[in-house]
């Protein structure tokens, strides 16, 4: 992950998340990128569900 800027001219700063080994139609392993468009009026939200009990065997 790398800060890069404004990527689409919005004013808000961008991130770009690579993936080495992404699978794309360009061959095995060439790797992807992903942009992530800065937003604004909120805030980042994380999910803090419990993880699922386990059965007693």
């Amino acid at each position: 992950m790398a800060a890069a800027g404004d990527v689409n001219g919005d004013g808000l700063a961008d991130l770009v998340v690579g993936a080495p080994y992404g699978d794309p139609a360009a061959g095995s392993n060439a790797g992807r990128s992903y942009v992530i468009f800065g937003k604004s009026g909120s805030t980042a939200s994380t999910s803090r569900r419990s993880p699922p009990a386990m059965a007693a065997s």
